[in-house]
Order: C-alpha cells, then sequence, then structure tokens
C-alpha cells in the first residue's frame, strides 16, 4: 500500500535527504523533489508541484521563514506533512504542528525511520478512503451524443435538490460544455480561471469561485467566449481542483468528454466510479467494450466501478439488452426510456428532466440509478450533521 504513495520532497537538500531520496525512489515509491540551497536566504516553494499523498519538508537554519511561507496554504490538498528540522528544537517542532505536520523527526534522519512512517500513512489513508469518503462520478458517452451531459446534469440535480447533499457539478468539456446553459446559470468565473488559480485556493474558498443553482447545486464549466486550447491545462491542475472538491463537497460529478488523455488520466486517479452511457447500436456497444477495456487495462479501474447506463432504450430495435450484457461482460446498472421530445424540451426552458417530468420512466430510471450511486435511500435522506457525525464516530453501530 505504502508504495503507491506519491511524495514530494521540499526544502534543503541536505546529505541525509538526498540519501533518502535515493533511498525512496529504489523502493519503488514516486518521488519529486524541489530543493532549496542549504543556507540560501531565499525560499523558493514550487508553482506547478504534482498531487502527492505525502509531503516531506527539510528544514535548515532558515526553517522559521520556511514554516511561515508554508502556513497560508498549510496541508489545503489533504496531504500528510512530514516535516524533518533541526535535532532537540522544540521551538520547531511546536511550528510544524501548528502547519498541520503529522511527524517531526530531526536531522540527520534514516531511510529505515521513513519506510514504517510511511506504511503507517499508506495504511490510515487507505482506511479513511474507505469510510465514506466524499464521491466523484464521472460521466462520459461512449459514443457521441449518447446523453452524458443529461445524465450528468440530472444525478447532481438529484442527489443536490432530493437528498439535501452537497454537490460539485464540473463541466470538463473546455470547448464546447453546456451544463450550465442546460441549467441557465451565470459562470462567474471559467473553469481555466479557477484552474489556474487551484495552487492558491483551498477547499473553504472553492465554493465561491463556482456558480450555484436554486438547489445548492455548485457549477463550475467554461465560458461561452473563452475557447481553451487542448494542452493548455495541466493534468495536475485538474486533478488538484478534485482534490479541493472532495474536501468541499460530499459528492462531486464530473462530465467528461470522450477523449483519452492526460487530464482523463488525473480524472481516472481520482474517480470512485465511472459511469458509461451508451445506445443500442453496434458503435455504442464496440466502443462501450473498449473504453471498459482502456479503464481497466490501461487506468487499472476495478470492474465494480464502472456502471454502464443504456439511455433511449427501446425494445423494438434488434439489439436487445442481453446482447449488451453478454458483450461488455456485465450487466447495465439502468436503462431509460426513449423520451427525446419531453428531454429536448427540458433543455429548451433549462428545468432539470426530473422536476419537468417527476412522474415519467425516465424520472424514475434517474432516481433509482441515483439510488445505486449514493446508497440506500433512508441513509441519504439524512441530514448532512447526522452523516457528518457518523462519519466522524466511525459509522453506524
Amino acid at each position: 500500500m505504502a508504495k503507491s504513495l506519491r511524495l514530494q520532497i521540499l526544502g534543503e537538500g541536505t546529505a541525509d535527504i538526498r540519501v533518502l531520496e535515493a533511498a525512496l525512489k529504489t523502493k519503488g515509491f514516486e518521488v519529486s523533489s524541489h530543493f532549496t540551497p542549504a543556507g540560501s536566504n531565499g525560499l523558493s516553494l514550487p508553482e506547478n508541484a504534482p498531487v502527492s499523498d505525502v509531503v516531506i519538508v527539510s528544514l535548515g537554519r532558515d526553517w522559521e521563514g520556511w514554516l511561515n511561507a508554508m502556513r497560508p496554504n498549510g496541508n489545503a490538498l489533504g496531504a500528510s506533512l512530514i516535516v524533518v528540522g533541526p535535532k532537540d528544537n522544540t521551538q520547531c517542532m511546536r511550528s510544524a504542528m501548528h502547519i498541520g505536520a503529522r511527524d517531526y523527526l530531526s536531522h540527520p534522519v534514516l531511510p529505515e525511520e521513513f519506510y514504517t512512517l510511511l506504511s503507517n500513512v499508506g495504511q490510515q489513508r487507505a482506511s479513511a478512503e474507505k469510510q465514506n469518503a466524499p464521491q466523484i462520478t464521472t460521466v462520459i458517452n461512449t459514443a457521441g451524443g449518447s446523453g452524458a451531459s443529461f445524465m450528468a446534469t440530472n444525478i447532481a440535480h438529484i442527489i443536490a435538490a432530493k437528498h439535501k447533499t452537497s454537490v460539485a457539478l464540473l463541466d470538463l468539456d473546455l470547448q464546447f460544455g453546456s451544463l450550465a446553459l442546460n441549467l441557465d446559470v451565470n459562470l462567474h468565473y471559467g473553469m481555466s480561471e479557477v484552474l489556474a488559480m487551484t495552487n492558491k485556493l483551498d477547499a473553504l474558498a472553492l465554493p465561491s469561485y463556482m456558480s450555484k443553482h436554486s438547489s445548492g447545486l455548485h457549477i463550475l464549466g467554461e465560458k461561452l467566449d473563452h475557447i481553451v486550447l487542448p494542452g493548455e491545462i495541466p493534468p495536475e491542475s485538474v486533478e488538484r481542483l478534485l482534490v479541493l472538491s472532495t474536501q468541499a463537497f460530499e459528492h462531486t460529478i464530473v462530465d467528461m468528454p470522450r477523449q483519452i488523455d492526460p487530464i482523463f488520466a488525473a480524472v481516472a486517479a481520482r474517480s470512485s466510479r465511472f459511469i458509461l452511457v451508451m445506445q443500442q447500436t453496434l458503435t455504442h456497444v464496440r466502443d462501450a467494450k473498449r473504453l471498459i477495456t482502456i479503464l481497466r487495462q490501461d487506468f487499472e479501474t476495478p470492474l465494480e466501478r464502472i456502471m454502464v447506463v443504456v439511455n433511449r432504450y427501446d425494445e423494438k430495435l434488434s439489439i436487445k439488452m442481453k446482447d449488451i450484457e453478454a458483450t461488455l461482460g456485465q450487466k447495465p446498472v439502468a436503462q431509460l426510456a426513449n423520451d427525446y421530445q419531453r428531454a429536448v424540451a427540458a433543455t429548451e426552458i433549462a428545468t432539470p428532466f426530473v422536476d419537468f417530468a417527476p412522474t415519467s420512466p425516465v424520472a424514475k430510471g434517474l432516481q433509482k440509478l441515483v439510488t445505486e450511486i449514493c446508497g440506500k435511500p433512508e441513509d441519504l435522506e439524512k441530514p448532512f450533521f447526522t452523516r457528518a457525525m457518523e462519519r466522524l464516530l466511525g459509522g453506524k453501530k
């Protein structure tokens, strides 16, 4: 478990820290480093450091300046902070703990000390992820026009409005995203603007940069007057945004365009589940099979985290549900009837379908899908405070 941790080493590159860096890489850890020359008066905090599970800070003579520089954002991205500082310096140790350090070790540090420490960090993080951790659900078309944006909008709306859960809806189609338009929401900030600020934001500030729907749903997408070209967005910024979103919201819904690229990889690394939206055509079945294979083989996504939804299902078509199941090797979790005219009408007046036609088979299918995603209805209906206390106390007894 510990070997899957991503490590970042900052501060003075003393001899013992460089030995530690080499030893950690030899053990198979993913390590990045950003060193300031020993004795330097200037601090050098990285501008676009990769998202890490553990940040190791090596402190020397200017330990106070380093800790003061880190104080504004501290542990904003949820990384476990380990400080290596001067020996027998209780003031430095106390200051490190004030900015959220989980451990303090003294120079010269031995690699063996870190192996046990990182093993404990890995086990604790894995345990925390299993206990009602905030969820990221990524919705993606298996072929163009399958209805992923429709699905993402309505799933997010149901979770926010019907179950009173804090939800973020992220539109990662940076060129032709339409979620804000579909919900008649004016974007105060564009996605690219917020991604450029992720190093400076924390979980408390993020919601203020998003637009809020009447249901309580928070939305972030690209402004219509701004064109983002491929390669302009660093994948690390997307991953930081997802980390912040899980800290600020109980559930994050991502509408992901159908493209396998570094941004897709960043989203896949953080997603709790994927919802693949398809229809009853050979193209959709072929591409759904291919996408499942990519997720499982290239991104090591467990099969139980991949959900398939058949949209606009029509029993009269030649491709039946049993054919889809046999080809994909798994049973779709939901099938939504073909109600295209009302879906278009709801979109035209910027109203979620579940509000536009609440008793329709499609609305009921969407509500059932939300139950599959979020858990039992009785758990969802609990107030936020009750759910938060249960997580704090370790779950229901």
